[in-house]
């Protein structure tokens, strides 16, 4: 659908599982966002004079907004890498996240898809059909949480917190 709508339908499927759910994302649309006192694009979010924030750990420039996309409640982090860098937006239904820990939950999907694709050949699957394309997605993803379950027990092994009786 190429929309905010999609998104929104998601966000809402996976409330209805489980109430406790929240999305993150980057969001590469122009949709029109309610804030307290106004209603802007994004693009006129980036365009505004709003201070930018700076993380000196990770060296981005940052704005963060909370408001209303399609009624959903969001916030919306406008990032990007120094000062010329290109903006990226990053949004999320859970309205108390901080920057700091935003960016560490992405980091940690950035680096899970990456061991994937190389270690474990996500997407190289040559088939068109898509049950093929969903189950071996799902096997990788099994794959790399054994491997990661089999990594943190030989860490505990090795650091004593685990040891056999």
């Amino acid at each position: 659908m190429g929309s905010f709508n999609t998104y929104s339908k998601v966000s809402n499927k996976l409330k209805e599982v489980n109430s406790n759910i929240d999305i993150i994302g980057m969001y590469k649309y122009n949709s029109q966002v309610e804030l307290k006192d106004s209603v802007q694009s994004i693009r006129q979010l980036i365009k505004s004079k709003k201070t930018l924030k700076r993380s000196r750990k990770t060296r981005h420039y940052y704005q963060q907004y909370t408001g209303k996309i399609n009624g959903q409640r969001v916030k919306i982090y406008l990032i990007r890498k120094g000062k010329k860098g290109k903006w990226h937006t990053i949004l999320t239904t859970d309205t108390n996240l901080s920057f700091t820990k935003m960016n560490s939950i992405r980091w940690s999907i950035e680096v899970f898809f990456k061991e994937s694709k190389q270690l474990l050949g996500l997407g190289k699957s040559q088939s068109t059909n898509f049950d093929v394309q969903v189950a071996q997605t799902t096997i990788t993803m099994i794959q790399y949480l054994l491997i990661s379950i089999k990594y943190r027990g030989r860490l505990m092994k090795q650091s004593g917190v685990y040891s056999k009786n």
